[in-house]
């Protein structure tokens, strides 16, 4: 996805618990996600309620959002248009 473009100029990232996901001894879910983002500079949330692991939110595809997050909790905000 990078390569093919669709990072340029993203703000951040955030990302669910996967299903059937289990860390191993030498690597762990924050490990891939710091050696495939790290360099980009931006926020990285994870372990957020979306995905396949509840509790979940439902997001609305195409929708705008805003996303705040300090101290260990976060809000989101969609707005449609």
């Amino acid at each position: 996805m990078r390569q093919a473009g669709w990072f340029a100029g993203v703000k951040g990232f955030m990302f669910g618990r996967p299903a059937g996901y289990s860390d191993t001894a030498d690597f762990n879910f924050t490990d891939a996600l710091s050696s495939a983002l790290g360099d980009l500079d931006v926020p990285v949330l994870y372990d957020v309620d979306l995905g396949h692991v509840p509790p979940q939110l439902t997001f609305v595809n195409g929708a705008l959002g805003k996303v705040a997050y300090e101290n260990g909790r976060g809000s989101l905000e969609m707005a449609f248009v």
